[in-house]
Protein backbone atom coordinates (compact mmCIF):
# COMPACT_ATOMS: atom_id res chain seq x y z
CA UNK A 1 0.00 0.00 0.00
CA UNK A 2 1.35 2.93 -1.21
CA UNK A 3 0.69 6.09 1.38
CA UNK A 4 -1.37 8.99 0.06
CA UNK A 5 -0.37 12.66 -2.12
CA UNK A 6 -0.96 14.36 1.34
CA UNK A 7 1.16 12.49 3.48
CA UNK A 8 4.01 12.12 0.31
CA UNK A 9 3.36 15.95 1.15
CA UNK A 10 3.81 16.14 4.46
CA UNK A 11 7.07 14.28 4.11
CA UNK A 12 8.72 16.21 1.48
CA UNK A 13 7.47 19.56 3.64
CA UNK A 14 9.24 17.84 6.85
CA UNK A 15 12.30 16.71 4.75
CA UNK A 16 12.79 20.35 3.66
CA UNK A 17 12.46 21.91 6.74
CA UNK A 18 14.72 19.72 8.56
CA UNK A 19 17.58 20.59 6.05
CA UNK A 20 16.54 24.08 6.51
CA UNK A 21 16.74 23.77 10.43
CA UNK A 22 20.39 21.84 10.05
CA UNK A 23 21.54 25.00 7.54
CA UNK A 24 20.15 27.24 10.68
CA UNK A 25 22.00 25.53 12.99
CA UNK A 26 25.41 25.35 11.31
CA UNK A 27 25.55 28.74 10.48
CA UNK A 28 23.42 30.84 13.32
CA UNK A 29 25.23 34.06 12.99
CA UNK A 30 23.56 34.23 9.18
CA UNK A 31 20.50 36.31 8.48
CA UNK A 32 17.93 34.54 6.54
CA UNK A 33 14.33 36.36 5.77
CA UNK A 34 12.62 33.92 8.56
CA UNK A 35 14.34 36.01 10.93
CA UNK A 36 12.40 38.80 9.86
CA UNK A 37 8.95 37.21 11.26
CA UNK A 38 7.57 39.21 14.07
CA UNK A 39 8.10 37.29 17.17
CA UNK A 40 5.50 39.51 19.27
CA UNK A 41 2.65 39.15 16.85
CA UNK A 42 3.18 35.58 16.56
CA UNK A 43 2.74 35.38 20.29
CA UNK A 44 0.14 37.19 20.54
CA UNK A 45 -1.86 34.89 17.98
CA UNK A 46 -1.21 31.83 20.84
CA UNK A 47 -2.55 34.49 23.33
CA UNK A 48 -5.60 35.77 21.61
CA UNK A 49 -6.39 32.35 19.80
CA UNK A 50 -5.94 30.33 23.44
CA UNK A 51 -9.28 31.06 24.42
CA UNK A 52 -10.66 28.85 21.71
CA UNK A 53 -9.64 25.33 23.27
CA UNK A 54 -6.02 23.61 23.00
CA UNK A 55 -5.36 23.02 19.12
CA UNK A 56 -6.43 26.51 17.74
CA UNK A 57 -4.09 27.92 20.80
CA UNK A 58 -1.35 25.92 19.65
CA UNK A 59 -2.32 26.95 16.07
CA UNK A 60 -3.00 30.58 16.69
CA UNK A 61 0.69 32.30 16.43
CA UNK A 62 0.64 31.23 12.87
CA UNK A 63 -3.07 31.97 11.83
CA UNK A 64 -2.81 35.38 13.95
CA UNK A 65 0.74 36.28 12.07
CA UNK A 66 -0.72 35.08 8.71
CA UNK A 67 -4.09 37.21 9.15
CA UNK A 68 -1.99 40.46 10.43
CA UNK A 69 -0.06 39.99 7.14
CA UNK A 70 -2.85 39.69 5.17
CA UNK A 71 -4.50 42.58 6.54
CA UNK A 72 -1.46 44.64 5.74
CA UNK A 73 -1.51 43.46 2.08
CA UNK A 74 -5.21 44.39 2.02
CA UNK A 75 -5.28 47.85 3.39
CA UNK A 76 -1.91 48.45 1.46
CA UNK A 77 -4.32 47.80 -1.89
CA UNK A 78 -7.32 49.06 -0.84
CA UNK A 79 -5.68 52.27 0.20
CA UNK A 80 -2.75 52.64 -2.22
CA UNK A 81 -2.23 56.67 -3.19
CA UNK A 82 -4.48 57.75 -0.28
CA UNK A 83 -1.45 57.76 2.58
CA UNK A 84 1.04 60.23 0.29
CA UNK A 85 3.68 57.34 0.10
CA UNK A 86 4.72 56.62 -3.13
CA UNK A 87 4.36 53.33 -4.95
CA UNK A 88 6.79 52.09 -6.99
Amino acid sequence: MSPGPERHGRLVLTVVLAIYGWVCLRTPGTYRWLDSLDLAIHETGHLVFAAADTIPGMLGGTCHHAKCGANEVIMDQRFAGTSGRHRS
